[in-house]
């Protein structure tokens, strides 16, 4: 099955907006309670870090692979297939967005059914709702 978030940014993202990103993408991972890797079939950590986001289930949990650098023009997707790790490619959407209003995305899934999950975790872990 097909899922998919498209997401776009027209330049680079600053240290001090990036910072507060990646803060928050680890708050979201926590509060998440999935268990994501770096790559498809690679058991390393997932990537919060200074240059780039990146992450992915590991074998039949995972799909493609989210991935996002800090610097330059974006303009890609991730296919998730409703993987388990979808829940956290919605929630740095949502991060990103929140803080950088420069950010777009869109997505196959609707937002009163597939994203309520990651909205309701963003309401949770961050105190206010994403609508």
């Amino acid at each position: 099955m097909g899922h998919t978030h498209y997401f776009n940014r027209s330049s680079g993202t600053s240290k001090k907006i990036w910072d507060v990103i990646i803060s928050d993408c680890k708050k979201a991972y926590a509060a998440s309670g999935l268990t994501l890797y770096k790559d498809f079939n690679c058991p390393l950590a997932p990537l919060f870090g200074s240059r780039a986001i990146r992450f992915n289930g590991l074998g039949i949990e995972g799909h493609e692979t989210f991935y996002i650098p800090k610097s330059g023009i974006v303009s890609d997707f991730c296919k998730t297939a409703l993987k388990p790790y979808d829940l956290m490619v919605m929630m740095v959407l949502l991060i990103y967005r929140h803080h950088d209003k420069s950010f777009s995305f869109s997505s196959d899934g609707y937002w009163n059914e597939e994203w309520l999950p990651a909205r309701e975790l963003f309401q949770k872990t961050f105190g206010f709702s994403y609508e």
